[in-house]
């Protein structure tokens, strides 16, 4: 697969979410949030680093939209559609150490269906 087809596999699923969102029933919807932690130690980048042949220097390059777009996606494959995203930075101070937060914090509109899915991740609602 060339890098021009690696492009255009992101963009058709972020259509296919933007049509999913379009059509969707009058569900319960409810915001919740995860701290991501430090090193890379997250689901979703060690996903990503893993089908991109653990190549961290092209992961730290991503702008933050990218690295969102990273997350969003790997829920994606477990059937949580994230409506909306948005980031804070509630920490002042964060610890050095891989399992201490990174700073940001993901704030996400899901629906309240996938409570599973969100407690398998460690979801906290706002």
């Amino acid at each position: 697969m060339n890098n021009v087809q690696l492009v255009k596999i992101p963009l058709f699923s972020y259509l296919l979410l933007f049509l999913l969102i379009s059509c969707k029933s009058d569900s319960d919807e409810v915001w919740v949030h995860i701290d991501p932690v430090q090193c890379l130690a997250n689901p979703w980048e060690q996903e990503w680093l893993e089908n991109n042949d653990y190549d961290y220097d092209a992961y730290y390059q991503k702008s933050d939209e990218e690295k969102q777009d990273v997350f969003v996606g790997y829920f994606l494959n477990f059937g949580l559609v994230i409506y909306d995203i948005f980031e804070t930075h509630p920490y002042e101070l964060v610890c050095g150490a891989c399992p201490c937060p990174k700073g940001n914090r993901f704030h996400c509109l899901v629906d309240e269906s996938k409570l599973a899915i969100l407690e398998e991740f460690d979801f906290v609602f706002d």
